[in-house]
């Protein structure tokens, strides 16, 4: 296969696209305009849709060194009571979940790469068999580019007709600590317009993300522990033993809802084809999924325009689905009114656990990617 592709963001989709463009013999340079030393995130989890893609590259062993496996993930509400528990053991032989530190995840996804970092896209234009990029060291034509550059993709930007993400209604934090509690399952617990996770993520550390309704833009430079003192008391161990020093991440939670997945030479990955809300932990996922897709879809069809229809076709149905799905949990979990909570509480806390598992079973197995043979 002749030409190349120009990969624009080495976040999780882009470094995972790079490396099945490697699989698959397929040419590509690899842009980043940060700098390799940018400070990272904090947690994700990874469900079995990602892993098992990520296991089929070969990384599952470094992914379980780094992180922590989990089989069980629980709703409860602010008083403590379980609304939901959700069994992964049951779903295991098609692959396990874990959790870990982004940037140990990228860490591993890195390996073997050779990220050009400090390389900003400013401009991107089809020449017809050819796509023009623009940087701050020059232009160069490539085959196709492909923008995994995140929820604010300069590329998306620079396109007319593209749309801008818009806000839930619920901004976030988000940090990392020494785990207390010696946890190994998932919990989320849900109270009045406001949520709160634990997650470990091995190592002995805890991720800790909370969820709060409040206009945009409204900042916070510490984590709200105040909005929080009434949830169950192994929460407020964790907030004892929270290190003063610690760095919090603040986010407006934005979704990008568009039905723009490409042009004729420049596909859209991740975050910036279709920025999801954080309540089903499926953004690295669904970005994974795409790196894979559009990588076997470019082995299989060539660096051409009909790969990159091959491409969106394959995806948009999926997205838009874990999407919707994704936005509803989050309607449900940011939820104010008395009235509303007591019905949200007693119709989760009723929900059969055979029907819990029956969404998670179709979300991460039968709906997903299967795993090329590489």
């Amino acid at each position: 296969m002749t030409g190349k592709v120009l990969i624009v963001g080495a976040g999780i989709g882009g470094l995972t696209l790079a490396q099945c463009l490697r699989k698959r013999g397929i040419e590509f340079d690899l842009f980043e305009q940060m700098p390799p030393t940018r400070p990272e995130g904090a947690g994700l989890s990874l469900t079995i849709n990602a892993t098992r893609l990520l296991d089929a590259l070969g990384f599952g062993p470094a992914l379980r060194e780094r992180g922590q496996v989990y089989h069980r993930a629980r709703i409860k509400s602010d008083s403590g009571a379980v609304l939901q528990d959700l069994d992964l053991k049951a779903l295991s032989r098609w692959g396990e979940a874990l959790a870990l530190h982004r940037a140990d995840l990228r860490h591993i996804l890195s390996q073997g790469l050779q990220p050009q970092y400090g390389r900003e896209v400013t401009d991107v234009q089809d020449r017809g068999e050819h796509i023009e990029v623009t940087t701050g060291q020059g232009k160069a034509l490539y085959e196709l580019v492909v923008a995994a550059d995140g929820l604010h993709s300069g590329v998306r930007r620079s396109q007319p007709g593209t749309p801008s993400p818009i806000y839930s209604g619920y901004t976030s934090w988000r940090y990392t600590q020494p785990d207390p509690l010696g946890l190994t399952e998932l919990v989320e617990y849900w109270g009045s317009g406001r949520r709160l996770g634990l997650v470990p993520i091995g190592q002995g550390q805890l991720y800790v993300y909370a969820t709060f309704n409040s206009p945009a833009r409204v900042k916070s430079p510490t984590f709200p522990w105040h909005l929080f003192g009434a949830f169950p008391e192994e929460v407020r161990r964790v907030m004892g033993s929270m290190p003063p020093e610690t760095r919090v991440i603040q986010t407006d939670v934005r979704e990008l809802k568009t039905h723009v997945w490409h042009r004729p030479r420049l596909a859209f990955l991740g975050d910036a084809a279709h920025g999801l809300t954080p309540n089903l932990g499926q953004g690295a996922g669904t970005s994974i999924e795409d790196a894979v897709v559009l990588a076997e879809c470019l082995y299989h069809h060539g660096l051409t325009p009909q790969a990159l229809d091959a491409y969106a076709q394959v995806r948009r149905t999926r997205v838009q689905a874990i999407a919707r799905q994704s936005r509803v949990v989050g309607r449900l979990g940011q939820l104010e009114a008395a009235p509303l909570l007591r019905l949200r509480d007693w119709v989760i806390g009723r929900t059969p656990e055979a029907a819990a598992q029956h969404n998670a079973r179709q979300m991460m197995i039968h709906d997903a990617p299967q795993p090329p043979q590489y």
